[in-house]
């Protein structure tokens, strides 16, 4: 049971990691994603401090209790 739980938590981490990773893509590339947003930079910089936020929680996790 501790190895999938061990599992599960790596694969949400590295799947909200690459949300993040998709989102900043798609502000990148489209800015029309968010018309009534008006800073399109300040949207990607919160989805920098979320994926960041995300890496960080993913190494420490896998530090302690990865592979």
């Amino acid at each position: 049971m501790k190895g999938v739980l061990i599992a599960n938590t790596i694969n949400l981490l590295q799947a909200k990691a690459t949300q993040h990773k998709l989102n900043i893509s798609l502000l990148l590339d489209n800015q029309v994603t968010i018309p009534e947003h008006t800073d399109i930079t300040e949207a990607i910089l919160l989805e920098v401090k979320l994926l960041a936020e995300y890496e960080d929680q993913l190494e420490t996790f896998k530090k302690y209790f990865g592979d």
